[in-house]
């Protein structure tokens, strides 16, 4: 894993889409129909706003990437991809309300989570025995529990597979001599993210504005982006903290 790649993951909190008007004219901005039918397809207003807010990021991440057709297709088992194939890799992943997109060159899988407390049967359900060994050993077992989560489904997310994969056959354990692939990891206003690929990342971690997608047509954002708040480069394994101050799918 000696090559480094660029990456950058937006954050973004939904929580201004609790608001009726606010919430219609981000839905105006949407730019994909389907996911406008997939926003309204959830019984919840909590669901249909992190939907919604995962999807106006994820445009956002992409025309900021210099992305100027957002054509998706989707694989066989639903992780989005730009159409044309060779442009750039996004993924999303949402919790509590906090929506997340990592977009790169190379392919890439996120996570975010609010604090999970450790629960021993989603553990033997979920992580092979040297994965729930490492969390044992912890001095913290909910912070340990929830690290692990956050890099077993980032990783699914690379793989494109989701949950099909048999969850146990997996071992991500941080301190492995031979990884599987390259995490990153940070926590940011209470919520952990982890951000895998096959390739080292260099990546900058940047918070979307409030109403960040009142934009022009041709994806310019009316006024300018903000700087990146953190920039960390991953490890097989390392942990990078944010650099923020303390607070606390198409």
């Amino acid at each position: 894993m000696s090559k480094v790649d660029k990456a950058r993951c937006w954050l973004y909190d939904v929580s201004e889409l609790y608001d009726s008007q606010t919430f219609a004219e981000a839905m105006d901005r949407l730019p994909w129909e389907s996911r406008r039918k997939k926003v309204m397809r959830y019984r919840f207003e909590k669901d249909r706003c992190l939907c919604l807010g995962a999807g106006l990021l994820a445009a956002h991440a992409l025309r900021c990437a210099g992305e100027g057709d957002l054509r998706i297709t989707f694989g066989e088992h639903g992780k989005p991809c730009l159409e044309r194939g060779d442009g750039t890799h996004f993924n999303l992943s949402h919790s509590g309300t906090m929506a997340v997109c990592a977009v790169s060159s190379a392919e890439i899988g996120v996570d975010v989570e609010e604090p999970h407390s450790y629960d021993d049967s989603v553990a033997r359900m979920c992580f092979c025995e040297s994965e729930r060994n490492w969390i044992c050993a912890q001095d913290n077992k909910d912070e340990s529990f929830t690290r692990m989560w956050i890099r077993k489904e980032s990783y699914l997310k690379l793989t494109g597979t989701g949950l099909c994969d048999k969850l146990t056959a997996i071992d991500v354990v941080p301190t492995s001599s031979d990884p599987l692939a390259a995490f990153w990891e940070t926590t940011c206003d209470g919520y952990s993210i982890s951000v895998c690929s096959r390739e080292r990342l260099d990546i900058a971690l940047q918070q979307a504005a409030p109403r960040f997608w009142m934009m022009s047509e041709n994806g310019v954002p009316q006024g300018d982006t903000p700087p990146a708040v953190h920039c960390g480069q991953c490890t097989a394994g390392g942990v990078s903290p944010c650099g923020t101050p303390p607070s606390r799918l198409l």
